[in-house]
């Protein structure tokens, strides 16, 4: 099983290196525009994003390598079972043995088995397998993290994965007025990337002395992972991919125990606790 743990560990080192990078650059963060009164007569104070720069083009190369790392070490451990449980080296099939990953479809098992990509494996292997796709009661319906895997593999397969500023994420918001008195503030929501400059709050002023300062702490962006159909608008938090890694570590953990004669696999809907990367 040693193949597929180099992967595991290959694609944890990119996701430290990853996770390093990210905490370095800067984030955005928010600035407060005063304005003259508008034709209502009111002061506004507009709270804008002050995007710096843009997340290098080689997080994407490096999300790519972690990606493939995981597939693969998924795939590895497969063909370790079967060398180990047939006793042969490639084992029979060899070229056809996968992971398989299905969709919540009751006919892709049966499909994915046809077309031999567990043949050699113990039976107890294929049986703890199954349990954790997607069409199964413990899987996790259709956002299992093993097709949000597949998903990602697929398009790091066919397009450069991007990255920038998320929408606004604002779920906690503090505003001090210094000599004057809120009226009202209004948040806007930013949908796709933030850009330099995107207004994203209006607070409207009242009885404004000489001095007059607004401070705003809130949270601002994220980095994101864009994704043709994960989460809202097709975004995905970058922090979200943390979570990949520790769970197919902890499927090849689970595969290579069945290299015990014995071993029995976890009953489906077993607690989970996975640290993220």
């Amino acid at each position: 099983m040693e193949d597929a743990w180099v992967r595991v560990r290959r694609a944890k080192a990119h996701a430290q290196r990853l996770k390093g990078e990210v905490a370095k650059l800067r984030t955005p963060y928010p600035d407060v525009e005063m304005r003259p009164k508008d034709e209502n007569g009111e002061v506004h104070a507009l709270v804008v994003a002050r995007v710096p720069e843009r997340p290098p083009a080689e997080w994407g190369l490096l999300i790519g390598d972690i990606l493939v790392d995981l597939r693969s070490a998924l795939d590895y451990a497969v063909y370790s079972l079967a060398v180990a449980h047939t006793g042969q080296d490639p084992p029979p099939f060899d070229y056809r043995l996968e992971f398989p990953i299905c969709k919540n479809d009751p006919l892709a098992w049966g499909q994915a088995l046809g077309r031999h990509k567990l043949d050699g494996l113990p039976q107890k292997a294929i049986d703890y397998i199954e349990s954790i796709q997607a069409n199964q009661p413990g899987g996790g319906g259709d956002n299992a993290p093993l097709l949000f895997l597949e998903e990602l593999v697929g398009l790091n397969k066919h397009r450069f994965i991007p990255l920038s500023w998320s929408r606004l994420d604002s779920t906690t918001v503090k505003i001090r007025p210094i000599g004057c008195r809120v009226i009202r503030a209004k948040g806007f929501r930013i949908s796709g990337e933030l850009k330099d400059g995107a207004v994203m709050m209006d607070i409207v002023l009242a009885d404004l002395k000489k001095h007059v300062r607004v401070d705003v702490q809130l949270s601002v962006a994220t980095f994101v992972v864009i994704s043709p159909v994960r989460g809202a608008d097709g975004w995905m938090k970058l922090a979200e991919l943390g979570m990949l890694g520790p769970w197919v570590e902890h499927v090849v953990g689970e595969l290579e125990r069945f290299l015990t004669p014995g071993h029995v696999a976890p009953p489906p809907g077993t607690p989970i606790h996975l640290k993220p990367w």
